[in-house]
C-alpha cells in the first residue's frame, strides 16, 4: 500500500507517527532485553554478604575499655578517632582488621563525658562515666 501523503507531498501525520511509535516499540524492546541480560548477570555474580548497618560499641558507658564489633568485607587497617564535643580529636589508633566479625578492645584513657567515636565510614556516640 503506497504511503499517503498530504497537499504538499509528505506523509501523513498520522503514519509519521504509526512508524515512529513502531520504532520506538522495537527500540525499547531491544533495550529491556539488554537490561535483562544484565541484572540476570549482576544477580549470579554479586553474593555480597550481609553486613551490619553500623558499628557496636558496648559498654556504654564505659570505664577504661570499650569493645567495638564490625563487619570488615576484606582484612583492612582503619583509623579509629575519637572526638570531645568540641570536635577536638582527643584519641587516634590505627587497627587491624579481620574479613567478617571483628571483635577489637581499645583502652581509652580518656575523663568522664560524651565523644564520638569514629571508625572508617561508622560514627557513633560513646560516653566515659
Amino acid at each position: 500500500m503506497p504511503a499517503q501523503s498530504n497537499r504538499f507531498g509528505f506523509p501523513s501525520t498520522v503514519e509519521k507517527w504509526n512508524d515512529d511509535i513502531g520504532r520506538v516499540d522495537a527500540h525499547l524492546l531491544a533495550l529491556n532485553a539488554v537490561m535483562e541480560e544484565k541484572l540476570e548477570y549482576f544477580a549470579s555474580v554479586a553474593n555480597f554478604p550481609d553486613t551490619p548497618p553500623s558499628l557496636r560499641c558496648y559498654p556504654n558507658p564505659f570505664d577504661d575499655q570499650l569493645q567495638l564489633e564490625l563487619f570488615a568485607e576484606f582484612p583492612k587497617t582503619a583509623e579509629l578517632s575519637v572526638f570531645n564535643m568540641l570536635g577536638q580529636m582527643v584519641f587516634c589508633k590505627t587497627i587491624q582488621m579481620d574479613s567478617k566479625e571483628n571483635v577489637i578492645t581499645v583502652n581509652l584513657p580518656l575523663t568522664s563525658g560524651v565523644y564520638v567515636l569514629k571508625l572508617d565510614q561508622y560514627i557513633t556516640k560513646i560516653i566515659r562515666q
